[in-house]
């Protein structure tokens, strides 16, 4: 009996040399059925409980919501903030702000409003409602011709929110950037003047690797693209001038949309030639047609951004009804899936898209672990109010098996301000990456005040702005 034990697990072993990985796999999924079941059922539990926000989100203006997918396999996974919620119309333009929340244009009401980054709820900056944070006609904000397209408006360095304002391609033209309080959303300047070197109908703008400002514009000539600098506003040069590429001059409104790639080359979206062009990230020259004309069947396309994989993610539509997000290798440019499909989840009229973890200046993906501050925008001084605190993974989900130790500080320093105490999260039957406390916070001084959570040791941290009111 011995000798047929040993020559059963000799012949298994021959067996298992022979069909390598394979088998190995198959062995395992057999001896290790306990521990294969406890790891469903851990998914199980993970799937029930506090799970993935998803990490791209969508604008529909047929429907007036926003919609999110998985940033992995492109799923979706319902719908974030319902249709018209604090205020919101025609919804266009979307990032996510410094402090993990979602800034959306709303082109209706020609405003940018703030919601929670985790929940979606509405969250208005001092004196206005619904989910406005930086009202109509501030500083003279219009968004002109409606469809901007791109990324028309970016958080700087300098923690601010800098926005495209007007945009008509008929003179005169007042197209000019503003930029706000990141803060606040109140009115800072005209960072770039209306005309500053021949601004005319700017669709789209992105902070570059050299910390300037790049902006498509029609002027002074069609589709061009300018540099400004970053810290002053100045103009700089003509990066990239008119009729630049081999398709040669173009309209007003083809260029949709401008990235620069993690090989620091400029990526820009022509949607008349159905393309995405690249030019050198130090010298603008034209480099060449990344994406080719019409692949993968990319029909008006905007919005080019990398995505967590590297690859080249694009919206695409060839008609009012429909929208989807195609992807491209980010190395060769070779059309590589419908990421997100036509129609998926709905999705009609996209004019806006944003992976979660789009650094809100550069709009490279960076996938960090941090943590998320959820408190009302607004308090009463000398009166507690509850926050919650999410610790995020570098996908942007809830992480679930967090344990590190939290401190609170804030920019309040009147003796009256009150602060939870440093505290530990806790797994199983505890935080699982959630923690609130109820009346935990009180502040006094009457402004803005910035509240900040950090683990020191795991080198995380967030903060949030609220505004105390007597």
């Amino acid at each position: 009996m011995l000798n047929c034990l040993v020559r059963s697990r000799l012949l298994r072993r021959l067996e298992r040399r022979r069909l390598g990985r394979k088998e190995e796999s198959t062995l395992f999924r057999v001896m290790k059925r306990p521990l294969f079941l406890a790891t469903l059922v851990g998914i199980g539990v993970m799937a029930l409980g506090p799970r993935a926000y998803a990490d791209l989100f969508a604008s529909d203006q047929g429907a007036n919501n926003i919609l999110r997918y998985d940033e992995r396999t492109g799923d979706f996974l319902g719908e974030f903030i319902p249709s018209g919620s604090g205020g919101l119309g025609i919804p266009d333009g979307l990032l996510f702000g410094p402090d993990g929340n979602l800034y959306v244009g709303s082109l209706l009401t020609d405003s940018i409003l703030r919601y929670d980054g985790i929940t979606g709820d509405p969250l208005p900056s001092a004196g206005n409602s619904g989910a406005t944070f930086v009202p109509s006609g501030s500083g003279g904000l219009t968004f002109g011709n409606p469809g901007a397209f791109g990324a028309w408006f970016v958080f700087g360095r300098d923690g601010n929110l800098y926005v495209k304002s007007g945009g008509t391609r008929a003179p005169p033209d007042s197209s000019s950037v503003l930029r706000f309080d990141g803060a606040t959303g109140e009115f800072i300047d005209a960072f770039v003047p209306a005309g500053s070197g021949g601004l005319t109908g700017p669709r789209a703008l992105v902070f570059g690797p050299d910390g300037n400002l790049y902006i498509n514009s029609s002027g002074p000539g069609p589709g061009s693209v300018l540099r400004y600098d970053g810290t002053t506003g100045a103009f700089l040069d003509v990066f990239v001038p008119a009729g630049s590429d081999p398709f040669g001059q173009n309209n007003a409104s083809v260029l949709r949309g401008l990235v620069f790639g993690p090989d620091g080359n400029l990526y820009v979206s022509r949607a008349d030639h159905n393309s995405i062009l690249r030019y050198g990230g130090r010298t603008g020259a034209f480099l060449d047609t990344f994406v080719t004309e019409g692949s993968g069947g990319l029909a008006a396309p905007t919005d080019p951004l990398f995505g967590p994989d590297g690859n080249l993610y694009v919206r695409s539509s060839p008609g009012q009804s429909q929208a989807a997000v195609l992807r491209y290798d980010g190395i060769t440019g070779a059309f590589i899936d419908q990421f997100v499909p036509y129609a998926s989840g709905g999705l009609t009229n996209n004019k806006g898209w944003v992976f979660r973890n789009a650094d809100p200046t550069t709009l490279a993906y960076v996938a960090v672990r941090r943590l998320h501050i959820t408190a009302a925008s607004t308090a009463v001084s000398g009166t507690a109010f509850d926050v919650t605190i999410t610790a995020l993974d570098p996908n942007g989900n809830i992480d679930t098996a967090y344990q590190g130790t939290v401190t609170f500080s804030t920019t309040d320093t009147d003796t009256g301000v009150v602060l939870p105490v440093d505290y530990p999260f806790t797994t199983g039957v505890g935080d699982n990456g959630v923690h609130t406390f109820p009346g935990g916070v009180t502040l006094v001084t009457v402004g803005g005040q910035t509240l900040t959570v950090t683990d020191t040791m795991g080198g995380i941290t967030g903060s949030v702005t609220v505004t105390v009111g007597p």
